[in-house]
């Protein structure tokens, strides 16, 4: 892959990656541009209204009275993976 950037932000890159230790140019950007493709996508619109709705169900099932003690619910994933709870 090659990226074209025009040289004022190039010159703004040489001075950001020496700000952060720097000395190569190249090995920053390059590490920013790995840090970017591993970020999750942003959701659609669809996608958010679906989410926004299992939040407000899940707030509704709290408030009345559903849901479970986090500290149980802690322990019992603990002892699927294979951990002793503390005595």
């Amino acid at each position: 892959m090659q990226i074209n950037i025009p040289q004022p932000e190039q010159d703004r890159l040489v001075q950001h990656a020496a700000a952060a230790g720097y000395d190569d140019v190249e090995r920053y950007a390059t590490e920013h541009l790995l840090a970017l493709a591993h970020q999750p996508l942003p959701l659609s619109p669809a996608e958010l209204q679906a989410s926004v709705a299992r939040c407000e169900k899940a707030n509704a099932e709290m408030e009345a009275g559903g849901g479970r003690d986090a500290r149980e619910a802690l322990l019992e994933v603990g002892e699927e993976l294979g951990f002793k709870p503390p005595k």
